[in-house]
């Protein structure tokens, strides 16, 4: 398991693979790659987010940005229930859903896949940013 603060500077992550990554930044940036945990939770107050990783059964996903843009390319055998919300961005979604918004804001509420497997909880949250999430092969 990997815990890491800091109040100024960006933190990079490639290839983790513990049970549980937490990752929180006052101002700078969060970029993750090749992530394979189970329980991801990133909280940035005025920055980015970048998630590139596998999505497995039951985990728990929580990326969070007060100021600053959140972007999730994931890889995933079992079914992903996402939420995701920009109060003052954009919602950019590359998955082939049904997509269930919000009127009047920039939301998404779906669950991406089918599998008897437990899904996947992805909450992506920014309040001035935006927020873009698709699959690994694009």
């Amino acid at each position: 398991s990997v815990l890491a603060e800091n109040t100024f500077g960006d933190l990079a992550f490639d290839d983790i693979g513990g049970d549980s990554l937490l990752a929180m930044v006052y101002a700078g940036s969060i970029e993750a790659r090749h992530v394979t945990s189970q329980s991801v939770k990133f909280r940035v107050t005025q920055g980015s987010i970048l998630f590139e990783g596998r999505l497995w059964p039951g985990g728990r996903y929580d990326l969070r940005s007060y100021r600053g843009d959140v972007r999730v390319r994931f890889v995933s055998a079992a079914p992903v229930r996402i939420e995701a919300h920009a109060r003052r961005g954009t919602v950019d979604s590359r998955l082939d859903v049904l997509q269930e918004g919000i009127p009047g804001s920039a939301s998404l509420r779906t669950t991406w896949g089918r599998s008897r497997q437990r899904p996947s909880q992805l909450e992506l949250h920014s309040v001035v940013g935006n927020i873009f999430v698709g699959l690994m092969n694009e």
